[in-house]
């Protein structure tokens, strides 16, 4: 199986910046990252159409990890991802605390995609480093205990809260359609530096996606507090 070699982000996007703002090492206080659950329950579900979200499983985070909230019957996932979803590299947005990437997955897109994600979240509680985590999961791509979709993955990512990166705010909204191992001539990607608003990540990788825009975010239901 190959590495996956990130060009924009795995689950939303950061605008790269440099060492030096106290984000830079691992992490150093859960409670940071913590959010009122009845919040956080909201937030996640702002992440998708209510369509799809009111019927969703709905994952909190915790100081020990993510924990359900709601059960689902519908096959999609909701949650409010953290920091260590950006890219793994030398940016100062890595372990950001004030970072919420609100997303919702289809069930493929929960089988595989969040299983790198869930990965993450558990070598960061462990204290791993930046070093650390991005050779773990380099590892495990590889040795095939991380999965690259078999069918159609998604993920619906239009919540008004979201906040992607310190330069890079709340972005657009918009859903991702995970096409493994897709090469740039095969998915027309853009070449550096396009600002084409439809962009792709982890080009050539197992977690390859295509971020297609959409025209309104949603917004947090009213009477969820902070």
């Amino acid at each position: 199986m190959k590495t996956a070699s990130v060009l924009i982000v795995l689950h939303g996007l950061v605008t790269a910046t440099a060492f030096g703002q106290g984000w830079d090492t691992q992490i150093e206080s859960v409670d940071a990252y913590l959010l009122d659950e009845t919040y956080e329950t909201a937030l996640a579900r702002s992440a998708a159409p209510a369509h799809v979200s009111d019927d969703a499983r709905v994952l909190v985070f915790r100081s020990d990890g993510y924990h359900e909230a709601a059960p689902g019957s519908n096959g999609f996932t909701c949650l409010v991802e953290r920091s260590w979803s950006s890219p793994i590299g030398p940016h100062g947005d890595f372990f950001n605390p004030k970072l919420r990437a609100p997303i919702c997955y289809n069930a493929e897109g929960a089988r595989t995609i969040m299983g790198d994600y869930m990965r993450r979240t558990e070598l960061a509680l462990d204290g791993r480093s930046i070093g650390e985590i991005e050779a773990a999961i380099e590892r495990d791509i590889g040795t095939g205990k991380l999965e690259a979709p078999r069918g159609l993955a998604m993920s619906y990512m239009l919540s008004g809260e979201q906040l992607l990166g310190t330069n890079t705010g709340r972005f657009v909204p918009h859903v991702m359609f995970y096409i493994p191992y897709a090469t740039a001539d095969e998915i027309g990607s853009p070449p550096p530096g396009c600002e084409n608003i439809c962009m792709f990540e982890h080009v050539g990788g197992p977690l390859a996606a295509l971020i297609v825009p959409m025209k309104e975010f949603n917004e947090v239901k009213a009477g969820s507090s902070r």
